[in-house]
């Protein structure tokens, strides 16, 4: 069966495995699971950065930033989960990403890119869920959560193909998600770096000598359109130019355009075709580059590490110290 009207990918995917789409069901996160949208029985607790990381960095008295900039310990940052899904699904893919890491960057391939994509995006949903879950008084269980119940209405797009951590979908012709590695300098004092943006969802990760970009749900439009990125790829950097490049991420994932829609197969695997309409087809699926939006990224990462910066506003070149 195929199906070609314009509904958002995410809609797609859960519909298509009977899955509830409705912010309802994603409040309802600790009772139904993060992985696969069901009721959950044997409720475990998922650790949403791996135990074997935390150990081997010995992070265990170490904080990081949630989606609203409270730090928080890296090893309490849990989501419940179903057994079956902790224990089997997250397990392999725990596993499989160990092994990944362990790899030169040159040598990561296309299939582990979809392997740390799917990794990603379950840190990145559930640390958004995780911060609706924290009262931003400890001591006080009347106080307001850090983010309220209402934002996950955003996040729907990453819960509903966070599914096919699970279910099987195919992606023709293109990829939900644009990657970009590098090499990476990494310094005693920050053995590992995670930078998040919840507006148009990007992640940067450092963990050793590698480093990686990914935006999620962009459907591979800042890889194919963004040679900038794309160029630079394999260079060495250190972590402001982590940040810088991240921030240009960021700046293509908000001047994207999805002028075009899904065609769907609908068999035992779920197979999504992007589409461009036949009026749209002469128009660019990125707008021109904005320098003004580029700077007001820059402007925000920079001081939220405790760089002190100058940016020319018309050219957006930037100069940083510590």
């Amino acid at each position: 069966m195929i199906d070609t009207t314009d509904i958002p990918l995410e809609k797609f995917i859960l519909n298509h495995f009977g899955l509830e789409y409705d912010l309802e069901a994603i409040k309802k996160f600790d009772k139904i699971c993060f992985i696969c949208g069901l009721s959950i029985n044997k409720k475990t607790e998922e650790d949403l950065f791996p135990l074997w990381l935390i150990r081997e960095l010995d992070l265990f008295g170490c904080k990081m930033a949630l989606p609203n900039d409270t730090l928080f310990p890296f090893s309490q940052i849990k989501i419940p989960c179903c057994q079956k899904c902790n224990n089997e699904i997250l397990s392999k893919l725990e596993m499989d990403v160990k092994k990944i890491l362990e790899k030169d960057i040159e040598n990561i391939s296309k299939t582990d890119d979809d392997v740390l994509f799917k990794w990603f995006m379950k840190i990145f949903i559930g640390l958004w869920l995780k911060t609706t879950l924290i009262k931003s008084d400890l001591k006080n269980k009347n106080s307001d959560n850090l983010l309220p119940i209402i934002s996950l209405e955003e996040a729907k797009p990453i819960y509903g193909l966070l599914k096919i951590i699970k279910y099987p979908v195919e992606f023709v012709n293109f990829q939900p998600y644009s990657i970009f590695k590098f090499k990476y300098s990494s310094t005693s004092d920050r053995p590992i770096a995670w930078i998040s943006d919840f507006r148009f969802p990007s992640i940067a990760f450092a963990y050793k000598n590698s480093a990686f970009i990914i935006s999620l749900n962009d459907d591979g439009i800042i890889r194919d359109k963004f040679s900038n990125m794309e160029n630079s790829e394999f260079s060495n950097l250190e972590f402001p130019e982590l940040i810088l490049k991240f921030c240009e991420v960021v700046t293509a994932h908000e001047l994207i355009q999805k002028n075009y829609h899904y065609l769907i197969f609908h068999n035992k695997q779920l197979s999504v075709n992007r589409v461009m309409l036949p009026e749209n087809e002469e128009k660019s699926l990125i707008l021109p580059w904005n320098v003004s939006i580029l700077s007001k990224n820059l402007e925000y990462y920079f001081q939220k590490f405790g760089y002190k910066i100058l940016i020319n506003k018309k050219t957006g070149e930037l100069k940083y110290e510590i």
